[in-house]
């Protein structure tokens, strides 16, 4: 039984930090995933809601920060890219061609900005 990140609410509903339309690869990594109760997932304060945008910043943000965290270095591979995202080899693949190949390896601030869909949050708030 997963319980609500937020208010800890048992029975909770799957919710994707970063939206499948913002970035399908990422459908499958575990660190993209949260859950939320119905009233933080789809009521009107929660992500999905008509006064979510708060709340879905805040998860968004914390998965920015997850994955600078992660990606501490100039440069990747494609291996490394799937080891330290727990995706398929295939969701690395099109992850890839969103991204400049540099001598053989990938650059750590393309990685975390197509993982984010595009969008990089100032954190600095």
């Amino acid at each position: 039984m997963k319980e609500c990140a937020i208010c800890n609410r048992p029975n909770s509903e799957e919710h994707h930090r970063i939206y499948r339309s913002e970035c399908k690869p990422l459908v499958k990594c575990k660190k993209n995933l949260v859950y939320l109760c119905a009233e933080h997932h789809r009521g009107s304060q929660g992500v999905h809601g008509k006064h979510g945008d708060k709340l879905n910043r805040k998860l968004k943000i914390e998965f920015q920060e997850w994955l600078q965290g992660e990606f501490k270095k100039d440069k990747y591979t494609m291996e490394e890219i799937q080891k330290k995202l727990d995706v398929s080899s295939n969701a690395v693949r099109s992850l890839s061609k969103l991204m400049r190949l540099d001598k053989g390896a990938y650059l750590r601030e393309d990685i975390i900005r197509v993982c984010m869909g595009g969008k990089m949050y100032d954190t600095s708030n």
